[in-house]
């Protein structure tokens, strides 16, 4: 992206916090790539430019990184900012250098592992380490637990459908393998947090909460004013969607296209297939499933909908242990 173009975004984005026009309460601006840490003189400059430009809403910024550049100048300035940022790592050498090398082929292992050591304690909070849950299988509850002893504190876990699919040849017959993993991660998860240690784990974390505070799905997974930025300043209505011409309805340089941008806002969320799913009660709707999803595969779609339901069935059976484990005492687990 162009500094250009980063100011026709930020431009657009002060235009909407001049006219008040957000119906959420607050900005978040997040960097995503390739690589963002690549840009690091574009991601600066919008940064500098919107904390001196936004004045109504709270504005919060957060990027994704593989971790490589995560170090030198580039940490300093992440942590001076309070950049939450996801860092995609494996967290085992052997997966890392089988799957995701370094540019020059190597084993990029043991350079993201000793950025992350470099990591200051205090700062450790503004980290999430985002292991693919698909790839590292039954090591993924041992992983959490060696990053959360070493003091971090936030764990996502990502389902990369390709590598269910393809990569690992994992057929729709097997996928309730999954089950008993995201079993093993909630309960570690409860044991470390019951210990002391106060860490989340996404999205099992935010699922026990919407169990435990009774969340309305419709408040538990809001929609508004998502939307996405691909580097030419073109607008998707979210970022699984950029590059995928069919979902962009305007841009930052031209405005909105209206007749495209209906077509978007037209898109209904839940269809016959969910009416009869236990799930429906639970799952916000904002799934693959959906047949104007960006995602056309069929089969991408039926593995999507079956981990939603994984990690819900995960989440209300973590809820019963946690339960036992505290003998029914479980809000002081949610502060």
């Amino acid at each position: 992206m162009t500094t250009d173009t980063a100011d026709a975004i930020i431009n657009y984005i002060i235009r909407l916090d001049k006219g008040k026009k957000l119906v959420g309460n607050k900005i978040i601006v997040g960097f995503y790539g390739g690589e963002p840490l690549l840009n690091m003189p574009v991601l600066k400059h919008i940064v500098e430019r919107l904390k001196t430009s936004i004045h109504n809403y709270p504005l919060y910024f957060n990027l994704i990184t593989n971790g490589l550049l995560l170090s030198g100048s580039n940490l300093e300035y992440i942590i001076e900012n309070h950049i939450l940022t996801k860092v995609s790592f494996e967290g085992d050498e052997i997966l890392q250098g089988k799957l995701r090398p370094a540019p020059n082929g190597k084993n990029a292992y043991k350079i993201i592992q000793s950025n992350l050591e470099k990591i200051p304690d205090a700062a450790k909070d503004l980290f999430v380490v985002t292991p693919s849950v698909s790839r590292i299988a039954e090591k993924l509850d041992t992983i959490i637990k060696n990053y959360a002893v070493s003091g971090f504190k936030k764990f996502s876990l990502q389902f990369i459908i390709d590598d269910i699919i393809e990569k690992n040849n994992i057929r729709l017959e097997d996928i309730n393998k999954i089950s008993g993993l995201m079993d093993d991660v909630t309960k570690a998860f409860i044991d470390l947090r019951i210990t002391g240690m106060n860490i989340k784990v996404f999205p099992n974390f935010n699922y026990m909460i919407c169990l435990h505070e009774r969340t309305p799905k419709e408040h538990f997974y809001p929609v508004v004013n998502m939307e996405a930025f691909g580097c030419d300043g073109s607008i998707y209505p979210r970022t699984d969607c950029l590059s995928k011409r069919d979902y962009c309805y305007g841009s930052v340089w031209t405005g909105y296209n209206r007749e495209k941008l209906n077509k978007v806002r037209d898109v209904k969320f839940f269809f016959e297939e969910c009416n009869d799913c236990w799930m429906e009660h639970f799952c916000s709707g904002l799934c693959f499933i959906n047949p104007k999803s960006p995602y056309p595969d069929d089969e991408k779609k039926i593995v999507d909908c079956l981990i939603q339901n994984l990690l819900w069935q995960s989440a209300i059976r973590g809820y019963i242990y946690l339960n036992e484990k505290t003998n029914g005492n479980i809000s002081e687990f949610f502060k």
